[in-house]
This record gives C-alpha cells, sequence and structure tokens, in this order.
C-alpha cells in the first residue's frame, strides 16, 4: 500500500468491503483467497484484490442491527 494514492470509495458498498478485505487480512496475516470470499460472493466475479487505500482512510464498520422478527421465540 502507498500513501500516495488515497482515493476514497465509489458506493456506499465499497468501503464496508474495503474494511472487511482489511480486517481479514490484519487478522489472518494474508489477503481472503477467492473461496474464503464465496459464501458471500457471486462466482465469475474477480478473483483478486489489492487494497490501494490505507487502513484510514476506510471508514469504520456499523454494528450489525438485530432482526425484528413477529415470531416469538421460546
Amino acid at each position: 500500500m502507498t500513501d500516495s494514492c488515497q482515493p476514497n470509495p465509489t458506493s456506499p458498498k465499497a468501503g464496508p468491503v474495503s474494511r472487511l478485505i482489511w480486517t481479514y487480512a490484519r487478522l489472518n496475516g494474508r489477503s481472503p483467497a477467492e473461496r474464503d470470499m464465496q459464501r458471500r460472493r457471486q462466482p465469475g466475479l474477480a478473483r483478486s484484490i489489492e487494497l490501494l487505500i490505507g487502513p484510514d482512510s476506510l471508514p469504520r464498520l456499523q454494528p450489525i442491527e438485530p432482526v425484528k422478527s413477529a415470531v416469538q421465540r421460546h
């Protein structure tokens, strides 16, 4: 990663996806492989991802909101 190249995410989903990839790499010591991401991605999309921005440029992930349901749990 170079500090001279600091583009902003171009869509509302680009930032969280970039943050997810950065966090995965920090936790696992490597970027996610395609098979690691297949659960949430569709086949045929790009197979390698390289972040060109620093982690400080990425937005913070928002906490997951609980799902509201009319079904009562026992």
